[in-house]
């Protein structure tokens, strides 16, 4: 044992090592959970969207023409936002983990957690309407973004399914 302390010692003389202040260790944690609410911010925004998209589709007139749901949910889901979501996910577990006491949590828990909290705040965030205004943002300020519409709009232009797009301007 005493040969460890003498060791240790010996590389703190050395190497310079100087204790780290309180204020440090303070600064550092207020970053990481600055972090960690913007990830779950951002994974709810995505969510909140993903909800806004459902809640705006036609699962109705896609079970009546045959269409598969994973197929549908490919035009409504677009891959960028899953992936969105998965990163911020991932950042969220990795932030977490370092936090003061984030070690001694299982990473089932942590992921299940920020899940939940994100699935939560993306529902308030859809009911009063801010995922729809962040679409339209999206929209109006991401040139390919408009891109992921297309399979919504391609959907209804299928005549021989009975499916038209278009105005009713008369009736």
């Amino acid at each position: 044992i005493m040969d460890l302390s003498e060791r240790t010692l010996e590389k703190i003389k050395k190497e310079h090592i100087e204790p780290t202040s309180k204020w440090q260790f303070r600064l550092r944690s207020t970053f990481v959970w600055i972090l960690i609410i913007l990830g779950l911010t951002f994974v709810a925004l995505g969510f909140s969207i993903i909800i806004y998209r459902l809640s705006e589709s036609d699962f109705d007139i896609v079970v009546n023409q045959g269409t598969s749901l994973f197929d549908y949910l490919k035009f409504l889901v677009p891959l960028a936002w899953i992936a969105f979501i998965v990163l911020f996910i991932i950042l969220f577990y990795i932030f977490f983990r370092n936090t003061e006491r984030g070690y001694r949590y299982n990473g089932f828990f942590i992921i299940l957690g920020g899940i939940i909290i994100s699935v939560g705040i993306g529902s308030i965030l859809y009911t009063f309407g801010i995922a729809q205004k962040t679409e339209d943002i999206i929209n109006d300020n991401i040139p390919d973004y408009e891109e992921t519409q297309e399979g919504r709009e391609n959907f209804w232009i299928q005549p021989d399914r009975g499916l038209l797009a278009g105005e009713i301007t008369k009736v």
